[in-house]
């Protein structure tokens, strides 16, 4: 019974430590792309947006007599310009805080699963958060040799905030367990804290 326990806390270390990789290399991966390529992903989001969202027949303006109007024309390409610019900044933004809320959850599994003693469930959120905020900064820091990209501080901020989301939606989620659930962590039950 002792071993099967020590076996299944193992697991729990390994299944954490691989998500919590490979959330790192997914976004090390994305951050990789170009500028045409980060386009192009968020280009395929945003044109099922804009199906969505558009009229076709909005596209062209016409007069009585059926002939398009030049200047009403303009005036449509340059509201879908600058619609198209502001459905990808919300579109990219989205991406970089629920890839990075996703990042928290893990990093707040990994520091559980990969606590040996009975820590406070602050301590490992704060591991987890410092954890997250480090990785968004390097993660910026990373796109400044990539062509067509640039690091910006702006998204390590949109970033910290997925991570502590993520953090705080997994310490959330202990505190509900703890009032219905006892959790088998290591070798014997402790309430989750």
């Amino acid at each position: 019974m002792q071993k099967e326990m020590k076996n299944n806390f193992s697991l729990q270390k390994i299944l954490a430590s691989i998500l919590v990789l490979m959330w790192m290399i997914t976004v090390f991966i994305f951050s990789g792309q170009d500028g045409i390529d980060t386009l192009n992903t968020s280009g395929a989001v945003i044109s099922v947006i804009e199906s969505k969202t558009t009229n076709d027949s909005s596209n062209v303006v016409s007069d009585n007599l059926g002939k398009t109007d030049n200047k009403n024309s303009l005036e449509n390409k340059k509201y879908k310009y600058t619609y198209s610019n502001k459905i990808q900044k919300l579109v990219r933004k989205n991406a970089h805080y629920f890839l990075y809320m996703l990042g928290g959850v893990f990093l707040s599994v990994f520091f559980c699963a990969n606590s040996k003693y009975k820590s406070s469930q602050i301590k490992l959120a704060i591991y987890a958060i410092i954890t997250g905020i480090v990785y968004a900064f390097t993660d910026e820091f990373h796109q400044r040799f990539v062509p067509g990209r640039t690091g910006s501080l702006k998204d390590v901020f949109i970033d910290s905030m997925g991570v502590i989301t993520g953090v705080v939606l997994v310490y959330i989620l202990r505190i509900i367990l703890k009032r219905n659930v006892r959790i088998k962590w290591g070798s014997k039950n402790v309430t989750v804290k």
